[in-house]
C-alpha cells in the first residue's frame, strides 16, 4: 500500500464523500418525514376542530353552556305558571280533557282537580323540555345535570338521609309549632287537603322530581360551571328553595325555619357530595311522606 500513496489518498477520499452524501440523504429525508408529520397534525387538527364546530350549536365554551342552560332552566321553571295561571284558561281544558279521556281523570274530578292536573302535567312536561334541551341541542349528555345511574349503596343512604331529615323535621316543627306538619293556611295545605291518596302519592312525586331537576341538577351543575365554587353554587340553591317555599305561600314560616330549611341542607349537601340527582329525589320524597299521610 506504501508504493501507491495517491491510490490511498484517492480511495479515502471517495469513501468520505459517500459518507457524507449518506448523512446529508439521512438528514433530507428526516426533515421530509418531520415536515410530512406536521402536515398531518395540522390537517388533523383542522379536520377535528371542523367536526367539533359542525356537531355542537354552540361554542366549546362550557361556561357559556351553563348560562344558556340556566336561562332555559328558569323559564321552564315558571312555565307552568304562566301556561296555567290560578289553575284556569284555556291550557287547563285542554289538558283537562285529555287527560280524562284516557283516564287520567275521573269524569266527576272537580274543576279545580283539572287544573291541579293541568298544572303538574306541566311541571313534567318542563322536566323533560329541559333534558331534551341538553340532550339535542347543547349536545351535552345527561350525567351533565346529575342524571346517572346510582349504586345500590347511595339509594341506601339516600333513603337514610330522607329518613332522618323526615324525623328531625317532625320533631322541630311540633317543638316550635306544634299540631299536624301540613299547614291548612298555607298554599300546600289547602291543595292537599282537596287531594285523594292517588293525587297525593302523585303530588309527592311531582315536586321530588321537578324541584330537585330545578333547584339540584339545573342551579347547582350550571352555577358550579359558570362560577367554579361548589359553595357558591349551593347557597344559592340552598336561598332559592327557602325562600321561593315562603313567598310563594307553599310553606309557613314555622314549616320554613324547620322542615324547608332541613329540607334545604339535606339535600344540597347529599347533591353536592354524590352529584347525583336520584339521590336527592329520593330524600325529597321520602320527607314529603308526611303531606300523604296528613289527615284530611
Amino acid at each position: 500500500m506504501s508504493d501507491h500513496p495517491f491510490l490511498l489518498s484517492y480511495v479515502l477520499c471517495l469513501a468520505g464523500c459517500e459518507n457524507g452524501r449518506a448523512q446529508r440523504q439521512a438528514s433530507h429525508k428526516d426533515a421530509l418525514f418531520l415536515d410530512f408529520r406536521r402536515k398531518v397534525c395540522f390537517m388533523s387538527h383542522k379536520v377535528e376542530s371542523t367536526e367539533v364546530g359542525q356537531g355542537n350549536l354552540w361554542p366549546d365554551n362550557q361556561r357559556l353552556k351553563a348560562v344558556v342552560t340556566l336561562g332555559i332552566g328558569v323559564f321552564l321553571w315558571f312555565l307552568p305558571s304562566i301556561l296555567v295561571p290560578d289553575l284556569k284558561g284555556p291550557v287547563v281544558e285542554l289538558i283537562d280533557t285529555l287527560l280524562r279521556a284516557v283516564g287520567l281523570l275521573s269524569a266527576s274530578a272537580s274543576s279545580f282537580e283539572g287544573g291541579f292536573a293541568a298544572a303538574l302535567t306541566i311541571r313534567w312536561l318542563s322536566v323533560g323540555l329541559l333534558c331534551l334541551f341538553v340532550v339535542f341541542v347543547q349536545r351535552e349528555p345527561l350525567s351533565s345535570l346529575g342524571i346517572r345511574a346510582p349504586k345500590w349503596r347511595d339509594v341506601a343512604l339516600a333513603f337514610g338521609i330522607g329518613v332522618l331529615a323526615l324525623i328531625l323535621s317532625i320533631v322541630s316543627y311540633l317543638v316550635i309549632h306544634g299540631g299536624a306538619q301540613v299547614d291548612a293556611n298555607t298554599t300546600a295545605g289547602q291543595v292537599v287537603r282537596t287531594l285523594g291518596l292517588v293525587g297525593r302519592i302523585h303530588l309527592d312525586l311531582n315536586a321530588a322530581v321537578f324541584e330537585e331537576v330545578f333547584y339540584r341538577s339545573c342551579l347547582i351543575e350550571c352555577l358550579i360551571r359558570i362560577s367554579g365554587r361548589a359553595w357558591l353554587a349551593g347557597i344559592v340553591s340552598f336561598v332559592a328553595f327557602v325562600g321561593l317555599h315562603y313567598f310563594s305561600g307553599s310553606a309557613s314560616l314555622a314549616q320554613t325555619v324547620t322542615v324547608v330549611f332541613i329540607a334545604g341542607v339535606a339535600l344540597i349537601s347529599l347533591y353536592l357530595l354524590r352529584r347525583n340527582v336520584w339521590l336527592c329525589i329520593i330524600v325529597h320524597a321520602v320527607m314529603d311522606v308526611a303531606m300523604i299521610i296528613a289527615p284530611q
